[in-house]
């Protein structure tokens, strides 16, 4: 009985966290409801967030617009929010383990609540926060509530032009990070939206089996992976790709040559990315040497060398052809021999 008290006071104090967060933002005002509009519901969603002990780390209570009773087009419109990719994240962990950087990690309380919205949304009052004298009214959202269609992408929006404000300039190849230099001192920002761990295949699956499938699939790899991590070194400090044609050749059924240079054009794309990222960020020196990348086929780097033009080549592997030698042209990559069983 003494539990269940202690509980309900700590839910009571995080509803009042999550409304006092809500009220002082001026996420909303009372209006009367305009003629031939119609609001969307709200709810509240408890959790309790746990340490990785498995004790209760908070209580945590969130309101929650329904955002599937948007209708696109009058609710909303756009709703593309980028997000940071894993790969620039380990990117920017390696370069701080290579250049002795301090990392600190941050966490927005409320971040969706500081989106301003652009279209008229109208939403019923929460529950439990009914305004005595007003109950007729409506909540009328100035900004961005958690469940709406386009909270993410006015949560970036708010950030980009705030960050922009304060002198961060944005890396073209990933809208995500931010980077500014005052004096010897450089500051790199990487935003990123949390994210639970899920199966991409997910799609490919009937609906009757699939999440089931793809359900046990990520806590089988959670657990065979738990004492499992990266680690990051100092030295030696050097970019490098590998381009392997096996999986190119088993999913697609290309053999031989051809699926050789699929591979390396899908490295090469990859490269070409880093190259970029790379290149817009202050703390790494500039110009960039090319990065290397081993293929295990003497032929397939024979052929990209080659200037030779094969009427008989594919057109599509054709394609892939030259854009590998534009990017070792443009010495984005250089290309070289390694042995398979190296690899």
């Amino acid at each position: 009985m003494l539990w269940l008290l202690w509980e309900a006071k700590q839910w009571k104090e995080a509803v009042k966290s999550e409304m006092d967060s809500i009220v002082s933002n001026g996420t909303w005002v009372l209006v009367d409801l305009p003629p031939g509009c119609t609001t969307i519901g709200c709810k509240w969603i408890f959790k309790k967030k746990l340490k990785p002990d498995g004790s209760i780390d908070k209580f945590k209570a969130r309101l929650v617009a329904k955002g599937f009773k948007q209708k696109e087009g009058i609710d909303y419109f756009d709703t593309y929010s980028p997000v940071a990719r894993l790969t620039t994240i380990r990117v920017l962990i390696a370069l701080a383990s290579v250049y002795n950087l301090s990392i600190h990690q941050m966490d927005v309380k409320t971040a969706f609540l500081y989106g301003e919205l652009e279209e008229e949304i109208y939403m019923d009052q929460p529950e439990g926060f009914v305004a005595h004298g007003n109950e007729r009214k409506v909540c009328k959202l100035v900004k961005s509530l958690y469940g709406l269609k386009q909270a993410p992408k006015q949560w970036h929006e708010k950030f980009d032009q705030t960050i922009l404000a304060f002198g961060f300039t944005v890396n073209e190849n990933d809208k995500c990070i931010y980077c500014k230099v005052k004096g010897d001192r450089i500051i790199i920002l990487c935003l990123r939206i949390a994210k639970t761990p899920y199966d991409s295949s997910v799609a490919l699956f009937k609906n009757e089996s699939g999440v089931s499938v793809a359900q046990l699939r990520v806590l089988r790899y959670l657990k065979g992976t738990v004492s499992l991590a990266i680690h990051y070194g100092r030295f030696p400090a050097v970019l490098e790709g590998y381009s392997d044609a096996s999986w190119i050749a088993k999913n697609s059924g290309v053999m031989g040559v051809q699926a050789e240079l699929c591979a390396l054009d899908t490295t090469g794309t990859e490269a070409e990315w880093l190259f970029g990222l790379l290149s817009q960020l202050p703390i790494v020196s500039q110009p960039l040497p090319p990065i290397a990348v081993h293929c295990d086929s003497q032929t397939t780097i024979a052929k990209v060398r080659s200037r030779k033009y094969n009427q008989k080549t594919k057109r599509h592997i054709q394609v892939r052809l030259k854009s590998i030698r534009a990017l070792v042209s443009d010495r984005v990559i250089g290309i070289d021999f390694v042995e398979q069983r190296t690899m």
